[in-house]
């Protein structure tokens, strides 16, 4: 018999396993697939209400990867330490004497002097479009120095005119009359286009070109990057996956985007920003560029240190917070939106717009550009977290296992601060984060709860948290433990002499009584029969003490059945019952077919008790001499002597519990009580 039911639990267990672990690879499965989906934006095309729907999961993903820059810090040694920026602000306004937008000859005097102490470039993001207002002497000024050198790069912006639904460019100034003055002609000239994104206004990707009238027009950074190596227009190719200046790949890792105008594509390539800065620690001021005679005439010497522009790649652009206001040229990116960065001596969290240029323009030199990770590593990723995730939560429903998936969402933040800190990888963690926790919280409510309705009227609510911290360990198997079996005396003929009505609300009394106690006892009930109870102390979890506690367990509920229960008309009755106590060893598992299945106790131990307690057949505790030996400290006895029981080959060694105490006797009897032997019971 034994081996038969091992060997029928066998495949149950393999079964039940089994569904666990495809329930367990489904939510990971799913879980892994939606995370691959929801980022990056733009790697599948989906219908705008899907598109819609997902927008606060990608916009939280966003927040969640400039949460990341920010906690990864400034990384300042990835900034080639050949880019300056020169800006204007309020104390250039005031030196110089003159308001934004200021003469254009004291621009051309910045190049000149710029230029002239050796920079290899300089890159000007100040829009130079129409005549000046300070007359064609001022236009002049400006037009003799970009003639004098290769080495300028003007900005140009994109013109979308709503009325017309056209889109066209901004220009330098150009001037077809006599004397003519072609700013754009003298100069590279560049887009100094920047898109954040809709949602927030913030700045996480650069365009390196755009479109316009089916002609290909660089951005500034990368008109100054094609001005530096030498390449024409011809040197751009736009690929699918990246956009190439010659030799340099710039890889589209960012989303594209469509221009409403004229629906053509806009590409994005996702930058490292790192802190800006160490970009204008040391390279002087507008003011002090241009120099400081009198009148500010063509010729002035500048004021700044020789030799602080020699081989550097100058920015020239608004930098005070006014006139950033004013002009709109502030924009937060992804590392200053939570952070903040040093600019000049203020820290804020919205670059200058000729800030950002050249952080882009470091970008093409130094290769710093954020790769996304991709669909199967997404994938493959959020599918083994969540799986260990689930396992976990099922092995350990208490608060270690929430601090067990608390770890594996650590591990996925993790592995995504250190692949952005040391690979320029993003790997998103917002969405696979929040997917682990749903699909190991889910799995674990669901099946706890279960548990719970499988297991709650029969054990304590201290067994059943056991149960749910071990419930692999419940299963078919053998236990040593105590087992208790309560009965009614006389209750057949109190059935007889009442209507069934009153016998059913009384014994739903008694018995409310009785479970209570069992409960606080850490027992487990394994059935009621009638009026009798079968329950179990050890089992299906065991503890320490078993024995103690079912003992005592049953000189409270014999004392308490001594107690009369009133019914609806007020008559007291006494429901006296006896108790048999039996330690042994015993079988207990699922037991059932498949419409009604219950986890039951068998085995001769079971039937032992069932005879103990009606040895007397008076409202006594009978214990067997096992339990007695586990329990002798915090009894006294009367010896029944060796009992012979039906079914029972040899008589049992039986006693009658006279006396309970809490505290253990000081002097236990050490002698064994005589065992006579008595009838058959």
């Amino acid at each position: 018999m034994k081996r038969k039911v091992q060997a029928n639990g066998e495949p149950r267990q393999f079964i039940k396993f089994g569904r666990k672990f495809f329930v367990a690879v489904a939510l990971a499965a799913f879980a892994a697939t939606l995370s691959a989906f929801a980022w990056p934006p733009g790697r599948f095309e989906v219908p705008p209400m899907i598109a819609s729907a997902i927008g606060p999961v990608r916009f939280a993903e966003e927040k969640g990867y400039d949460a990341m820059m920010a906690l990864r810090g400034p990384m300042s040694e990835r900034l080639d330490p050949s880019i300056v920026v020169v800006g204007f602000d309020h104390a250039d306004e005031v030196e110089l004497k003159h308001n934004w937008a200021v003469p254009r000859r004291f621009h051309a005097q910045v190049i000149k002097n710029i230029l002239a102490d050796g920079a290899k470039l300089v890159v000007y993001d100040v829009l130079f479009a129409g005549p000046s207002p300070f007359g064609r002497e001022d236009d002049l000024a400006l037009d003799k120095v970009l003639r004098s050198t290769k080495k300028v790069v003007l900005t140009m912006r994109i013109d979308r005119d709503i009325a017309r639904d056209r889109k066209s460019v901004e220009a330098p100034y150009h001037d077809d009359e006599d004397n003519g003055i072609d700013f754009e002609g003298h100069a590279r000239v560049g887009l100094a286009e920047v898109t954040p994104d809709a949602d927030d206004r913030v700045v996480r990707a650069m365009v390196p070109v755009m479109t316009v009238q089916g002609e290909l027009i660089p951005s500034l950074p990368v008109a100054a990057y094609m001005a530096l190596h030498n390449l024409d227009e011809k040197s751009i190719r736009v690929r699918p996956d990246a956009v190439n200046l010659g030799s340099l790949r710039i890889p589209r890792t960012g989303f594209t985007l469509t221009d409403p105008k004229d629906h053509t594509e806009i590409p994005f390539v996702k930058i490292d920003y790192p802190s800006a800065s160490p970009l204008n620690m040391n390279s002087g001021s507008f003011s002090q560029a241009a120099g400081q005679p009198p009148d500010y005439l063509p010729g002035s010497a500048p004021s700044f240190a020789p030799g602080v522009f020699k081989d550097k790649i100058v920015f020239v652009g608004v930098t005070g917070l006014d006139l950033m206001k004013a002009l709109g040229e502030q924009y937060p990116t992804a590392y200053t939106s939570i952070r903040g960065d040093k600019v000049g001596s203020v820290v804020r969290q919205e670059m200058p717009g000729v800030v950002l240029q050249a952080l882009h323009f470091n970008a093409l030199l130094q290769h710093t550009f954020v790769r996304e990770t991709t669909f199967a590593g997404i994938w493959g990723m959020v599918f083994l977290t969540t799986l260990g995730a689930i396992a976990m939560v099922r092995r350990n429903s208490n608060l270690v296992g929430l601090l067990m998936v608390l770890g594996c969402g650590f591990l996925v933040f993790g592995f995504s601060y250190l692949s952005l800190k040391y690979s320029s990888l993003h790997v998103p963690w917002i969405v696979p984060i929040g997917l682990i926790f749903l699909s190991s919280a889910g799995v674990g409510w669901l099946e706890s709860g279960s548990i719970k309705r499988r297991w709650a009227g029969y054990v304590s609510p201290a067994v059943l948290e056991q149960i749910l911290q071990s419930e692999e360990s419940i299963g078919a198997r053998r236990y040593d433990a105590s087992v208790m079996f309560g009965d009614i005396r006389g209750f057949t003929s109190f059935s007889e002499k009442h209507s069934p009505e009153k016998v059913v609300d009384l014994l739903n009394l008694h018995l409310e009584k009785m479970t209570t106690i069992i409960a606080k006892a850490n027992g487990t009930i394994d059935k009621f029969l009638g009026d009798g109870i079968l329950a179990v102390f050890g089992a299906p979890i065991s503890f320490e003490g078993s024995a103690i506690a079912a003992v005592r367990a049953a000189w409270q509920m014999r004392e308490a059945a001594m107690r009369p229960v009133v019914d609806a008309e007020g008559q007291s009755h006494v429901l006296a019952t006896g108790f048999g106590i039996t330690t042994g060893g015993f079988l207990g598992g699922d037991i059932g077919s498949k419409q009604l299945r219950n986890w039951t106790i068998i085995g001769d131990t079971v039937n032992l008790a069932s005879r103990l307690q009606g040895v007397t057949g008076e409202p006594d505790v009978i214990i067997d001499e096992p339990t007695y030996d586990l329990v002798r400290r915090h009894v006294r006895v009367e010896s029944l002597g060796a009992v012979t029981l039906k079914g029972k080959s040899q008589p049992v060694p039986c006693f009658k519990v006279v006396e309970w105490s809490e505290t253990p006797f000081e002097d236990p009897s050490e002698d064994r009580p005589a065992r006579d032997s008595v009838a058959t019971k």
